[in-house]
């Protein structure tokens, strides 16, 4: 058995073209999900003969929750996904960690934490927009296992996303 598998989900979404040719180009074993339960499905599967590393869980996000397919999940609803997280836990190994990958997930501690207690591994996620083609991450990151942290603001916190809040606000998004 190796030693652990990170693994990359990918929502089913209108572009979810473009952001497989991404993941496939940063991360060698991306799965495409169409919703939680899905995703659990799968990500067991893929576990057969190795223990779970890390989990990224790629959709769109702000930061009141994050899409994992068609399911929109955040501090209202988690408890209503809870079947399918614990189905992750005992494949998780010593490293374990999920990324939650959506934009602004690192501005949520409480969201984070919710699903750290469920699946008993850190959870972390990125206070800025994410972008599918850069290396991802951008941001401070915010880790939860029993507890929050947020690291210290970048430049994607400071000069980036307010530059792209301000032209979003210009165009009416």
């Amino acid at each position: 058995m190796a030693d652990s598998i990170d693994i990359y989900c990918i929502g089913k979404t209108e572009d979810f073209d473009f952001t497989t040719l991404a993941s496939n180009v940063v991360h060698p074993l991306a799965l495409s999900v169409n919703n939680v339960a899905d995703m659990a499905n799968q990500v067991v599967l893929a576990c057969k003969s190795a223990k779970l590393g890390e989990l990224t869980l790629v959709g769109h996000g702000d930061a009141y929750g994050q899409y994992i397919g068609s399911d929109w999940v955040d501090n209202k609803n988690v408890e209503s996904f809870r079947s399918s997280w614990q189905r992750l836990v005992p494949l998780f190994g010593s490293d374990g960690l999920v990324t939650m990958g959506g934009c602004e997930q690192g501005q949520n501690g409480s969201f984070l934490l919710a699903l750290s207690d469920m699946l008993d591994v850190p959870v972390r996620g990125f206070t800025a927009y994410q972008r599918a083609l850069w290396p991802g991450n951008q941001g401070s990151e915010t880790r939860c296992f029993i507890t929050c942290t947020r690291g210290s603001h970048d430049t994607w916190d400071d000069y980036i996303d307010p530059a792209i809040k301000k032209v979003r606000s210009a165009l009416g998004r």
